[in-house]
């Protein structure tokens, strides 16, 4: 009996553009397989601040065994389950934001339907990003964590409870996390956000005053610094 012919599909993310180590890592990648496995197809998307490489292979090997070297070899499913953990463990941080925000809006006798609808499909996103988590689809449970949060996000936002913009308090978020502090600007519908080379949160803190035309003073009591914490495992 022939052979049958299976096709195995590897994908690979990276954030940001392709550099030309990203390119050279691709080219060394396929270089390595020489020999060891079938015909190779790369597929390259790019796309804003996103590129996704797709290795097609044509081999008669079993498809789990390839999928488990080629992860070996290069560390990508590591990669991917730390990001998907990290995405999982932000949206849950926001959605916990959420649920403190619509706290004190009740007591404050605004209507929270809204910010209520958006915190609901929130925490139903949640719940399938850490299903996906445990069935080793890091890049679905990261796909799902992300979009978490970005609805806990808008259900903290003035606007979900009738706040016009010039009334809405603002926000600022510092992640700090591998040396770096990622800084997020939420004020009305304006949504920045900006990476600083630093953790020392007197230097964040006069970037951001200096972005915002203010003294460090003003927004000393309103940066929320979250330091680095534990992600799913």
């Amino acid at each position: 009996m022939d052979e049958v012919e299976k096709e195995i599909k590897i994908k690979i993310k990276i954030e940001g553009d392709l550099t030309e180590e990203q390119k050279e890592f691709i080219r060394e990648l396929i270089d390595s397989f020489e020999g060891r496995i079938g015909e190779l197809e790369i597929d390259i998307k790019e796309k804003k601040k996103k590129t996704k490489i797709k290795i097609k292979e044509k081999t008669g090997r079993d498809g789990d065994e390839v999928e488990d070297e080629f992860d070996d070899d290069f560390g990508i499913t590591e990669k991917e389950q730390k990001s998907a953990g990290h995405a999982i463990r932000k949206a849950q941080d926001k959605i916990e934001k959420a649920e403190k925000r619509i706290e004190k809006e009740t007591a404050k006798g605004r209507d929270i339907t809204t910010a209520r609808g958006f915190l609901e499909e929130a925490k139903d996103l949640f719940v399938k990003a850490q299903q996906a988590f445990a069935e080793e689809d890091f890049e679905m449970a990261e796909e799902l964590g992300d979009k978490a949060r970005e609805l806990a996000q808008e259900a903290r936002k003035g606007k979900s409870y009738g706040y016009e913009e010039k009334d809405e308090e603002i926000e600022i978020e510092v992640e700090i996390e591998d040396g770096k502090a990622e800084v997020d600007l939420g004020y009305g519908d304006i949504d920045e956000k900006f990476v600083l080379e630093t953790t020392d949160q007197e230097e964040i803190l006069n970037e951001i005053a200096l972005r915002l035309g203010v003294s460090v003073d003003d927004i000393r009591d309103i940066v929320e610094f979250d330091e680095e914490g534990e992600d799913l495992q």
